[in-house]
């Protein structure tokens, strides 16, 4: 870089790092349409300058996006503006990234980012566009946070699960499962005398099988709905396209909850299926719809396998509730449900984050994980889960 501004490169040029020169430059040589600029830095294959006025241009390799902008070129042969970039101060580049620092403090990067070289917390490859670095704040580290402090706060806040008062009146089977149709107990049963309880424990055998099957269902169910959003970026090729994506999306996700209700306002109450038919049958259809979104190539198969994936979770998620729910007795009821709600909710606090990065080094690794999952369940299940009782 000269005193007036103007910028000499020399030395490889297989992509045009050094400028739009043909073949490799052995004299310094300027680079055309730089002027004004005050730093330079240089990637393995890309070079970018800063101007006196805060902008930033770059040229050279763009296979991972290093322009920083809405170019899908392999190269960009002369220096073009990064995009929605300025009042940098300073640059760094890393062999296929870049980052700036802006007047305000804050630090911006674009380029690769399989290894997380952007620093923003997520698992993306590769982004066009400069984007924040936020460090231990990354959107999944947060909320991991989150849910770890509303967990401690349930269990610093909340009243004990054992019953202080004797229940009163009857038990009726739980509506969305196969089961007695008439009340099944009456305020003189010997098991409800709460002050002779033992407190339920996650080892008691009788809801072991239900909560081990609602936890590995839930991890396939979240590492789906984690991943769903960049499987339709990549199949669909909307990287570059982020307002499509986001609205393609929204009707991939609006399908999976009307599936998600079909099973549980519809086939449920229909067929009257009990828990373990319930959690079997979602877990094979689970499965089968993850492998189907897996090998989606367009928009329709995305559909039709999200929905069906969320059609199994759909009966999976009431059978797993209902069958730990009548294993115990009226007094647990309490306990039981304060178990399911927390087996539910702790599947969302990591499994997204493992599904994506398992994406990112290999789609059918993320998908074929929760496929593992629902077809494991299948075949646990089968002998583990409590034989359902006939509707009498």
């Amino acid at each position: 870089m000269r005193s007036d501004g103007a910028v000499w490169c020399w030395g490889a040029n297989d992509y045009h790092q050094v400028g739009p020169m043909d073949g490799d430059v052995t004299m310094p040589t300027a680079v055309p349409g730089v002027t004004g600029a005050v730093a330079v830095v240089a990637g393995a294959w890309h070079t970018c300058a800063l101007l006196t006025g805060g902008q930033v241009l770059c040229w050279g390799r763009n296979n991972h996006r290093q322009m920083g902008n809405s170019s899908t070129e392999a190269i960009q042969a002369t220096p073009a503006p990064v995009a929605d970039l300025g009042n940098v101060v300073a640059l760094g580049a890393g062999n296929d990234h870049t980052c700036a620092v802006l007047n305000s403090g804050l630090v911006r990067c674009w380029g690769r980012n399989d290894a997380g070289q952007l620093g923003d917390g997520s698992f993306v490859s590769s982004t066009s566009s400069p984007v924040p670095v936020v460090g231990l704040a990354g959107p999944l580290l947060a909320f991991a946070l989150i849910g770890l402090i509303v967990l401690v706060m349930l269990r610093w806040r909340l009243p004990d699960d054992v019953p202080r008062f004797a229940a009163r009146g009857a038990v009726a089977s739980y509506p969305l499962s196969a089961g007695p149709g008439e009340p099944a107990g009456d305020d003189d049963d010997p098991d409800d005398d709460a002050g002779d309880a033992t407190p339920l424990r996650w080892t008691d055998r009788r809801i072991r099988p239900w909560l081990l099957a609602g936890f590995i269902g839930g991890q396939a169910q979240a590492m789906m709905l984690g991943v769903i959003g960049f499987l339709i970026l990549d199949r669909l090729h909307l990287r570059l396209k982020p307002d499509e994506g986001a609205a393609i999306t929204g009707i991939v996700l609006m399908a999976g909850a009307f599936a998600t209700l079909l099973a549980q306002w519809g086939l449920i109450p229909l067929l009257k299926p009990g828990p373990r038919a319930t959690v079997l049958a979602g877990a094979a259809l689970g499965g089968v719809g993850i492998l189907m979104t897996g090998v989606a190539g367009d928009l329709h198969a995305i559909v039709f396998g999200f929905a069906m994936a969320s059609l199994g979770f759909g009966l999976f998620r009431p059978g797993f509730t209902a069958g730990a729910s009548l294993a115990v007795p009226r007094r647990d009821q309490g306990s039981v449900a304060g178990m399911t709600a927390s087996i539910n909710g702790s599947a969302y606090l990591i499994s997204p984050a493992i599904g994506v990065l398992l994406y990112n080094w290999h789609a059918m690794a993320g998908y074929g994980l929760m496929a593992a999952f629902c077809g494991w369940l299948l075949l646990w299940g089968w002998s583990a889960l409590k034989q359902d009782q006939p509707v009498g």
